[in-house]
């Protein structure tokens, strides 16, 4: 095998692949949010988040300690602002009045401060990034695989990680939130609007 084919090889190591398997379970999720209900959508996230962050941090695991060998460059973006606006919008719709929650940061000397989020902007967040890397895999893109891997492994340490916790968090207490699963067949019921995004890796695997 020369040495080009074996560093094809070592970039398409298992945990990368794993990465993809569950990558695309996640954004197939996100595109497809407006075609079902929200309690539907909230019960296959909670398995799905979970996994991705391990899946993440594996990834992350692997680049740690490692020199970059690849020459700096800007590996191509995939998920563009049109695209995350549509998502963002639709999931805006479905979570409704569920949309917004609050984040505690931790105590310092001042106590505790409280931020206001919005679950879509943070499951969009954690799409951006992922949706990025799968492009690139989807593609074949041997070039830009390695600075993109390095991408988002940086991207784990500064947000996405810590995205993925609170996500997990916040569905795992929607799930089990009684007055959310009732108000899905009650009049208030948010209305559900498609988006439109081509649906780009839905069918990468």
């Amino acid at each position: 095998m020369s040495e080009l084919n074996q560093t094809h090889s070592s970039l398409y190591s298992a945990t990368l692949l794993a990465f993809a398997s569950v990558g695309v379970r996640y954004c197939s999720l996100i595109e497809q949010a407006g075609k079902g209900s929200l309690a539907e959508l909230i019960e296959q996230l909670c398995g799905v988040v979970p996994a991705l962050y391990v899946a993440l941090r594996n990834l992350r695991r692997d680049q740690a300690g490692q020199e970059s060998v690849f020459a700096p460059t800007d590996p191509p973006v995939y998920v563009t602002a049109a695209t995350y606006a549509a998502l963002q919008h639709t999931l805006e719709d479905l979570f409704g009045s569920y949309d917004t929650f609050i984040e505690i940061d931790k105590q310092d000397e001042w106590g505790e401060t409280t931020n206001t989020l919005r679950m879509s902007e943070l499951l969009c967040d954690i799409y951006q990034p992922v949706g990025d890397l799968l492009g690139i895999l989807r593609d074949e893109n041997i070039v830009a695989l390695g600075p993109a891997t390095e991408r988002c492994a940086e991207q784990f340490d500064l947000y996405l990680g810590a995205n993925c916790l609170s996500a997990a968090r916040v569905l795992h207490s929607l799930d089990y939130n009684p007055e959310l699963h009732q108000s899905q067949d009650a009049e208030n019921s948010p209305t559900l609007r498609a988006a439109s995004p081509d649906d780009l890796f839905s069918s990468i695997l």
